[in-house]
């Protein structure tokens, strides 16, 4: 009789404590989403950075027609042509993304002599879609510049242009492109698969 209570109280401890874990249990699916505490992170290991690229290069911009020289310089040459750089960075962060684009241009027409400035766009070739990322006037030497920065990625986009619009205008479509420049093709981080290594005990090594 005492063994056959003795069992009870045993089967009745050990299921309270299932019930009481079962009670406590939280998936990890649902949990707070905080990297290596929780969240789709813990399950599968996933990195959000496979999914976007890392752009950080520098765009050299031209005209898009024959170039058309001012004047020609010491020795024949023709120092005098449109032309800009454009630095460009996209870095991936999971929930943080953080961007930006720096223009540098020389030689474009003047903004107090035209009546106008200038607009920067990024464009996606496969879509159409195009991005403005600011204006900008020129000086005495066609010196003008951009400092744009944003929470966003730019690996979708493979040209920057440069367009030339008045001061009052109203129209939210690109004026004539006057330099452009490819963007180079991004690298995606893609890390090797690591090796799956098996620990022995020591105590089953034989020498």
């Amino acid at each position: 009789m005492k063994k056959l209570l003795l069992a009870i109280a045993i089967v009745a401890l050990f299921s309270f404590s299932v019930i009481a874990e079962f009670n406590t249990y939280k998936t990890p699916l649902v949990s707070p989403r905080t990297y290596g505490q929780g969240g789709v992170q813990r399950v599968t290991h996933y990195d959000p950075r496979v999914n976007f690229a890392h752009i950080k290069t520098m765009v050299y911009m031209s005209p898009p027609g024959p170039e058309q020289f001012k004047g020609a310089g010491r020795g024949g040459y023709a120092p005098m042509y449109p032309r800009a750089t454009a630095y460009i960075q996209s870095t991936p962060w999971y929930g943080n993304p953080q961007a930006k684009v720096d223009v540098n241009t020389k030689d474009l027409p003047v903004s107090a002599e035209i009546d106008g400035h200038f607009e920067v766009w990024l464009v996606d070739t496969d879509t159409g879609y195009r991005t403005t990322v600011g204006t900008f006037t020129t000086a005495f030497g066609g010196v003008g510049e951009l400092r744009y920065k944003t929470q966003n990625y730019f690996d979708a986009y493979d040209i920057v242009e440069i367009t030339v619009e008045p001061f009052d205008d109203v129209d939210i479509s690109p004026g004539p492109v006057v330099l452009l420049g490819i963007i180079p093709e991004p690298t995606y981080f893609n890390p090797d698969s690591k090796s799956a290594k098996m620990i022995i005990p020591p105590a089953l090594v034989t020498y």
